[in-house]
């Protein structure tokens, strides 16, 4: 039979913590300039997938085979390993609309557990960034400054609510991976 709980214990908050290292303002950099390019060519969402090698304390990201349009990723080949590196989450663009975790994002995140990053408002200076742990289907909200090194919070006229920038200016689009540039032609504006 079923039970809910247990009379006698006490219920328990769930809650994760993330012990991972921030990413460098340089891949920072680099992931922001190729979803600007993305977006500039082709008025698109992108995702980048984030592997950590715990050994070397190093992050990895990989541009897989997706496809995309300027309402969301639809597919992408999450497949793709790499020797002593594990996947640990993504991170995908949201083109001109700000950051959130969609409905999608929900429900594809659901079954990948790891932290998951969205980055929004590509066509303004200041990018707008959501950052969550996600562990058996629940979502844990991070501190995008937790997740990423090279974020300065700032205010801007309009919106009015707070956005965060890269203080970095790498921009460089194979500084992802070098097949990336590559890949470009795998995104596609409509569907």
């Amino acid at each position: 039979m079923p039970v809910k709980s247990i009379g006698f214990l006490q219920e328990v908050a769930e809650r994760a913590v993330y012990r991972l290292p921030p990413l460098s303002a340089a891949l920072v950099a680099s992931v922001l300039s190729f979803f600007r390019r993305i977006y500039q060519l082709h008025g698109s969402e992108a995702i980048v997938l984030v592997h950590y090698n715990e050994a070397e304390k190093a992050f990895r990201l990989s541009c897989p085979k997706q496809l995309v349009d300027g309402n969301g990723v639809y597919q992408y080949d999450a497949t793709e390993r790499f020797d002593d590196y594990l996947l640990v989450g993504s991170i995908h663009s949201h083109a001109e609309m700000g950051a959130f975790h969609s409905c999608i994002d929900a429900e594809d995140e659901a079954q990948f557990d790891g932290v998951h990053c969205i980055i929004g408002k590509l066509d303004t200076d200041y990018v707008d960034i959501k950052c969550s742990l996600v562990m058996n289907g629940t979502r844990f909200r991070l501190k995008p400054m937790r997740v990423f090194e090279g974020l300065k919070r700032v205010r801007v006229e309009e919106p009015t609510k707070p956005v965060v920038m890269v203080r970095s200016s790498v921009d460089k689009l194979t500084a992802i991976v070098p097949s990336c540039g590559e890949q470009i032609d795998l995104f596609r504006q409509r569907l």
